[in-house]
């Protein structure tokens, strides 16, 4: 959305910018060269961003990730899936008046049988009590009328040797 809103504002500047000059002292190749290397830079810019994965709407952008691969979208609510390696990423937007600690309690009571590992401000982690234990992380941001939940889920066992590829994808997420 910003990335949207700032092309704007740099395309109006660069048509008034161009229709207000008065071209003293330059020449029109001059002015050509100027225009074409504000153009280029721009480019340039936008092509230093390359996703493998953006929603406008909902203002998410993950960077190409090795090994990551997006696998699925729901708009209402919106969520998005990505996985790797048996990690799976999964990004929820919830319009919501409900407080994080309450939706931390249904997201504790909708799993079932499972156990709280740690349960901090923006932070919960549990695991499911069966024979193949999955282990949950989630972070929760606030936003508005809204609440970003960042999940990551594997095998319990795995956890632990996921965290490097969790916190690869944490760091090229941009919401």
């Amino acid at each position: 959305m910003i990335f949207k809103q700032a092309l704007i504002l740099y395309l109006l500047c660069l048509i008034f910018t161009v229709g207000c000059q008065d071209n003293q002292g330059e020449t029109t190749e001059e002015t050509n060269n100027d225009v074409q290397a504000e153009k280029t830079d721009e480019a340039n810019s936008s092509d230093d961003e390359e996703y493998m994965y953006e929603n406008e709407s909902n203002g998410v952008y993950v960077s190409q990730l090795e090994n990551w691969k997006f696998k699925t979208e729901e708009s209402n609510p919106y969520s998005a899936i990505f996985e790797t390696n048996g990690v799976q990423a999964i990004i929820s937007i919830v319009e919501t008046s409900k407080t994080i600690d309450e939706l931390k309690e249904e997201l504790i009571a909708g799993s079932g049988n499972s156990v709280v590992i740690t349960s901090e401000n923006g932070h919960l982690s549990y695991k499911t009590d069966n024979e193949e234990s999955m282990q949950t992380n989630v972070f929760f941001e606030q936003r508005d009328d809204e609440v970003i939940m960042l999940s990551f889920v594997a095998p319990t066992s795995e956890m632990k040797e996921k965290e490097s590829q969790i916190n690869n994808f944490e760091q090229n997420l941009k919401y």
